[in-house]
């Protein structure tokens, strides 16, 4: 299976990595199979050693790690034992499925734009919902990117150097903030808003294949 980045360019290329936590990644993934699997999908891509991601949910602190279902025009599907899933664009979230969020598109381009090229300016985002009631709604935000100063982030036991972008949204009803910690127009970390009910997420590239 080819190995594209989040932006998956490299697997040392996300997020600050916790030791004890992923040093134990892999064992708690066994553990979780000796359960009868809700996905033999996801039992399937973790006997191939697809990238892993994990998903932190910063209002609960509650982890959850998703493997790398499939590509598609760019776009990353992300998948969990228990058939959620989660979709990425050079490591921006542009949907959800089952993390109590019916994110079913984002539109993040001109933000994107911004982000990447660690430019200030203002930018719409769009996200389509369906809710309980299987209708779809598209709400639109205002948002100011702003990039701060530069951070040595430590990476899969690697150090890295990247600036702290902020991404301040609004419209009637919701204000959020999203960080991004950016280098060499990639994004290396991100903590970003999904939706009122789930919040933020922080998502990183992980290694649980290490205890095998």
């Amino acid at each position: 299976m080819r190995k594209p980045a989040l932006i998956l360019c490299s697997a040392v290329m996300l997020l600050t990595a916790c030791s004890s936590r992923e040093d134990s990644a892999f064992s708690e993934m066994r553990g979780l199979f000796q359960k009868p699997p809700n996905s033999e999908r996801f039992v399937a891509l973790f006997e191939a050693q697809a990238p892993a991601l994990e998903v932190l949910f910063v209002r609960t602190q509650s982890v959850s790690r998703l493997l790398l279902s499939h590509e598609n025009r760019g776009v990353l599907t992300w998948l969990s034992i228990e058939g959620a899933s989660l979709k990425t664009r050079n490591g921006f979230i542009v949907g959800s499925r089952g993390f109590f969020e019916g994110l079913q598109a984002a539109r993040v381009d001109e933000v994107e734009r911004l982000v990447r090229a660690e430019a200030a300016g203002t930018a719409n985002r769009f996200h389509t919902y369906l809710d309980g009631n299987n209708d779809v709604t598209t709400r639109s935000y205002r948002c100011v990117i702003t990039p701060g100063g530069m951070e040595t982030l430590t990476l899969m036991g690697q150090t890295a150097s990247a600036r702290r972008i902020s991404e301040e949204c609004r419209n009637l009803t919701d204000d959020f903030t999203n960080i991004y910690w950016v280098g060499n127009g990639e994004i290396l970390q991100a903590v970003q808003w999904i939706g009122p009910i789930a919040g933020s997420l922080l998502i990183r590239l992980v290694n649980i294949y290490d205890g095998q």
